[in-house]
Order: structure tokens, then C-alpha cells, then sequence
């Protein structure tokens, strides 16, 4: 909701000043309703993450605490989001604090160390990267011998 307002009164008017990006200011495209709907949406997706960490729990075998204990752990998490109010410098540091809280959350309400809080958070990220790094390596693999197979193929043409 936080970003939603900063956004609206603040940062739209301003980019309505600068030339070639009045356009993009957004005013159009934020309405009030947004804003009506913003709570709930945002219930919504830390009710999903609570479920989501519970889960991770449950696969490395650290589920110490109730659903309740990380949905609240996540809820203290979003305090670092008013980090953004600082220009720039806000909305870089704003997730690693995040991801700190998140870890510190971890390690005090249900008791693991702060290694393995981070490994809970990372490890979906790490296996992300491994699989975007598989696909990148096939798709060049089969780029190479595509490419192989039509020089082949024009050299028969000619």
C-alpha cells in the first residue's frame, strides 16, 4: 500500500516534469480501486510464501513451528519495502534486507542456524539458475548443430 501511494502522489507527478517521460508517468493506469484491491492481494501472496517456506521446511526437514509462526515471520519481512523511499539506493537495498529479515526470522522463531535459513531461501534460486544455465547450454548445443547440419546441407545443394 506503502509503495502504491509513494508511487502515485510522488513519484508519477515528478516524472510528468521530466521531458520525454510524460508518458510514463502511470496516472492513468493506477486507480483508486487498485488501491481498495492492494490489501488484499498482498494477504494473498504472503499467505502463499508462508505455504511456499512451510513447504521448503518440509522438504530439508527443519518444519519446527506452525504455518502461523512464518506467516508472521514474512509479515515483519515487508517492513524493509519502506526502504524504498530512499531514491535509488532504496530499492537495491530493500531486498537483501528482505532476505536478512527472512533469514533472522527463520533462525529465531523456529530455531535453525542462519546457514540453513539462507540455503531454505536461496536454494529455489540456486536451482532456478541451474536450470536456466541446462537450457541456455542445450539451445547453444542445438544452435551448433543446427547450424553444422545446414552448412552440411548447403554444401550437397551446391
Amino acid at each position: 500500500v506503502f509503495t502504491f501511494l509513494w508511487t502515485y502522489f510522488f513519484i508519477s507527478p515528478l516524472l510528468a516534469y521530466i521531458p520525454g517521460l510524460e508518458d510514463y508517468t502511470g496516472r492513468n493506469d493506477i486507480s483508486l480501486t487498485g488501491l481498495v484491491f492492494s490489501p488484499v492481494i498482498i494477504t494473498v501472496k504472503l499467505a502463499f510464501e508462508a505455504v511456499y517456506f512451510q513447504f521448503l521446511f518440509f522438504l530439508t526437514g527443519s518444519k519446527r513451528k506452525d504455518i502461523k509462526a512464518t506467516f508472521r515471520i514474512i509479515c515483519y519481512t515487508q517492513s524493509a519495502a519502506i526502504l524504498n523511499c530512499i531514491p535509488v539506493l532504496g530499492s537495491i537495498i530493500s531486498p537483501f534486507w528482505s532476505l536478512y529479515l527472512l533469514a533472522v526470522g527463520f533462525n529465531k522463531i523456529h530455531g535453525m542456524s542462519m546457514l540453513k535459513a539462507f540455503t531454505i531461501i536461496l536454494l529455489p534460486l540456486v536451482i532456478l539458475f541451474a536450470v536456466f544455465l541446462i537450457a541456455a547450454v542445450l539451445f547453444i548445443g542445438a544452435g551448433m548443430i543446427f547450424q553444422s547440419t545446414l552448412k552440411d546441407l548447403l554444401d550437397i545443394i551446391r
